[in-house]
């Protein structure tokens, strides 16, 4: 056994050498499937030679990707399937009409420029007459910060929303002048409907959470939120819960959303990320690329 290995090793490597003579000489190359490539952990050089990874730690290393960049993408993804989510001077994110189903049950409206109010508003089964769930003008200061929770303002008047039911809502562009709101003469309401999910999806979720904010970060994804408040780091693990979540088919975008811009930002780095993740949602926007609004 041991005279037949040694031979059958010989005739093996006699033909790679002939192998690899012949393509240096004739300059011909040849590349490996990614599978092979996978199973073997090695690169090709342009040669054609096989080169064996030292650390296939080091390629997966390389393949990471930044958590800005796994929250950009998810924006970039859901920006490119709606036509028109604003105009010049403003932008809406969240809700949008490519995302219907909530997790929250005080779902956040969040949006780049200036607008003048939200109204959420639903319809009695029997009568269907429409019922006011809430409605409300906003402020300079909301639009400073430019994201507001449903009924954040406890108006005693605004109703609950309940789990499993649909809600029609309208968020209205706004114009700034001599210190106050107005509305815009230049673009009509944005109007579409969200809907809570069932109360047994909820609670599911609810349970995940809790465990989502007591695990840590990687090394890696410390370093890159090193800076950050706890408070802003929780929203960003929640933020990627929801990105990889769905239910009824449907990504809970709305959700995503609504933890990284209704959080309490208090540092730099966690104000460029929302600055940066408002301008990718919001590139379509740009003067030059908006012809009509809604």
């Amino acid at each position: 056994m041991r005279r037949f290995f040694r031979t059958d090793s010989l005739f093996a490597i006699s033909v790679v050498t002939f192998a690899s003579i012949y393509w240096t000489i004739t300059g011909f190359s040849v590349s490996a499937s990614p599978d092979l490539e996978e199973s073997l952990g090695s690169d090709l050089n342009k040669s054609g030679e096989a080169t064996i990874s030292k650390n296939n730690g080091e390629k997966d290393k390389k393949k990471r990707k930044s958590i800005l960049e796994r929250l950009s993408d998810f924006i970039h993804g859901k920006r490119r399937r709606i036509d028109n989510q604003g105009g010049r001077k403003f932008c809406l994110i969240t809700p949008n009409k490519d995302s219907i189903i909530t997790w929250s049950n005080t779902p956040v409206f969040a949006w780049q420029g200036t607008a003048a109010n939200i109204r959420v508003w639903t319809y009695d089964k029997e009568s269907d007459e429409e019922i006011t769930m809430w409605s409300y003008e906003l402020t300079l200061d909301d639009n400073k910060k430019q994201s507001v929770p449903y009924n954040y303002n406890h108006d005693p008047k605004a109703k609950m929303l309940e789990q499993g039911k649909e809600y029609d809502y309208s968020i209205t562009p706004g114009e700034v002048r001599d210190q106050r709101i107005e509305v815009s003469k230049e673009q009509e309401p944005f109007e579409s409907i969200f809907k809570l999910m069932e109360l047994h999806d909820y609670e599911k979720i609810e349970e995940e959470l809790k465990v989502i904010e007591t695990n840590g970060f990687n090394e890696l994804d410390n370093q890159e939120l090193k800076g950050m408040t706890e408070k802003e780091k929780i929203a960003i693990k929640r933020a990627l819960f929801f990105k990889d979540k769905k239910i009824e088919e449907e990504n809970l975008f709305l959700d995503f959303a609504g933890e990284l811009f209704s959080a309490e930002v208090e540092s730099e780095l966690f104000t460029s990320y929302l600055q940066q993740l408002r301008a990718i949602f919001c590139e379509k926007n740009k003067p030059e690329e908006t012809n009509s609004q809604n």
